[in-house]
């Protein structure tokens, strides 16, 4: 197993995260020692696959006795053990959430220009106000608040929510190491507030919803 990057335990939450330094031969050879490898990955691209690998290996590595199908389109799907659990990934980490508890979301993001791009179908027009606020680097709010979504979305993808209207973020603070994300979000039949917690490695935001 590779030397993980980033491991934590939050409550009743279990994270590892790791920097993909790892050539494919030697992904297929750690996986191959703990799951069968899905025959469809033949089919995809080389990154995509690490990516795949790395994070099935990290849920792995946070759930050892439990066993994880494979799924292109909708994530992980466990067969053996009422737990919940998240990935995401990068051309450059891989991370995975598990929680026995709680709906978990987690997402990664490089700090770029990608989100900035597609600003338009993600905001609402309240967080446009958040560009103004003189401690705001521009480039890197877009990426955090891309990944505060994606975050929220993948916690209750049950619910289909829109990201322009229905996870609107409402206040950010930071504290040591971390920063904290006060979020509302609006159903039809009512609205409730959440919080995530966003972690900077590297180039890249991290966040834990």
């Amino acid at each position: 197993m590779p030397q993980v990057y980033f491991d934590f335990n939050d409550n009743s939450e279990r994270v590892a995260i790791w920097k993909i330094s790892e050539n494919l031969k030697e992904l297929e050879e750690f996986c191959r020692e703990r799951f069968p490898i899905p025959v469809e990955l033949n089919k995809w691209i080389v990154s995509r696959k690490l990516q795949w690998l790395s994070s099935r290996l990290l849920l792995n590595k946070l759930s050892p006795n439990t066993e994880f199908l494979f799924s292109e389109e909708k994530g992980p799907i466990l067969t053996n053990k009422k737990i919940f659990v998240s990935v995401s990934h990068t051309n450059f980490f891989s991370c995975a959430i598990v929680s026995e508890q709680n709906q978990v979301g987690i997402d990664i993001e490089e700090i770029n220009d990608k989100a900035k791009k597609i600003a338009k179908k993600f905001f609402h027009t309240t967080e446009f106000l958040f560009l103004k606020q003189e401690d705001t680097i521009e480039l890197s709010f877009y990426t955090l608040l891309w990944t505060i979504k994606e975050a929220i979305f993948k916690k209750y993808h049950n619910m289909h929510l829109i990201f322009s209207e229905q996870i609107i973020l409402k206040s950010i603070k930071n504290k040591d190491n971390y920063i904290i994300a006060s979020v509302t979000l609006k159903t039809k039949e009512t609205s409730f507030e959440i919080s995530a917690k966003i972690y900077k490695i590297e180039n890249h935001y991290l966040c834990i919803a």
